[in-house]
């Protein structure tokens, strides 16, 4: 039975260190970065959602002196995303133990790498659902955009042919989708309503939707979204790390016409590739079924490799 959210949360908060995540966090999160960079996990557009509530709030902070630290609670686990330990995971353990000890709920710490904290027990997850799992449920991977267009005028690589395939399928049905670039000139609510569709696609992406405009314009961020007769069809999320690295946070869509997905990542991922974005971070895949779609963009593994673990008291 689904533990009550308030009462995790209110025990979690009593923890010391522990307290709200806010959007004036930012700056603070993003200077503890560390470790390989850049990385799928360097923005606080992830942080935002590794941490989101089990009905879409925002998540929890744990800062300390020698620790930072994302935390979420939802499907009965706490989920803690580590940014750094001085201590190489024996804050980390102080953390997770006390935890245990208040909540008694299981512990996936997200997106680690192992030499980071070699001083705290993980262990991969046991008698765990993708559900769990979460965007962990198959690895990482990164689009080199100049192997998906192999011209200056973005012709497709023939090796995506399945991509393309439909693609074209979906430009046969003479269907025309308008697409805004600017975020505030689609009401919040239009958005919402349309990520409502998915339970836990709503409680993923709408504190980053919700920071986005409470955030304003921003030339990091490039949002792209897609509307069928003023309804909203797809929401694109990309943040630039560099003239030519970004990565996509947010790549939800209708999927109710076919081809219509990949019609939209064309247009997506052509239009960074003419921007001269050259690599495109997707982070991991929450199922098989998003994972093979993704196989289609001739995906291949970033310079680094991070796992979910679980927490194992040493106590």
């Amino acid at each position: 039975m689904q533990r009550d959210l308030h009462t995790i949360e209110k025990k979690l908060l009593a923890i010391p260190g522990i307290t709200q995540l806010t959007f004036g966090d930012e700056q603070i999160l993003n200077a503890a970065f560390t470790g390989p960079s850049p990385r799928y996990t360097h923005s606080f557009l992830y942080l935002l959602r590794a941490s989101h509530g089990q009905d879409g709030s925002l998540g929890l902070k744990y800062t300390t002196q020698n620790v930072t630290a994302i935390i979420g609670y939802r499907n009965n686990i706490v989920y803690i995303t580590p940014l750094t330990d001085k201590e190489q995971g024996k804050g980390l353990e102080i953390l997770c133990n006390e935890i245990m000890q208040k909540t008694g709920c299981r512990i996936f710490l997200k997106k680690v790498l192992l030499d980071q904290f070699p001083k705290i027990a993980l262990t991969k997850p046991n008698k765990v659902t993708d559900t769990e799992l979460e965007d962990a449920a198959c690895s990482e991977t990164i689009i080199n955009l100049t192997k998906l267009f192999i011209t200056p005028e973005g012709t497709v690589n023939r090796k995506a042919k399945r991509f393309f395939r439909k693609v074209k399928r979906f430009k046969k049905l003479n269907i025309h989708l308008d697409i805004s670039e600017d975020l505030t000139q689609i009401p919040l609510n239009k958005v919402e309503n349309f990520l409502k569709k998915d339970e836990r696609k709503f409680a993923s992406f709408h504190p980053i939707v919700t920071y986005l405009y409470h955030h304003g314009p921003d030339n990091r961020y490039e949002i792209t979204i897609f509307l069928y007769k003023g309804l909203v069809q797809a929401l694109y999320i990309i943040e630039k790390f560099s003239p030519t690295e970004a990565g996509l946070y947010c790549g939800v869509t209708a999927k109710d016409k076919p081809g219509i997905t990949e019609w939209m990542d064309h247009h997506v991922f052509q239009e960074m590739f003419f921007e001269g974005i050259k690599t495109v971070y997707l982070g991991g895949s929450e199922n098989p079924g998003i994972n093979y779609f993704v196989k289609k963009l001739l995906p291949e593994k970033p310079p680094y490799s991070v796992d979910t673990f679980e927490y194992q008291t040493t106590k």
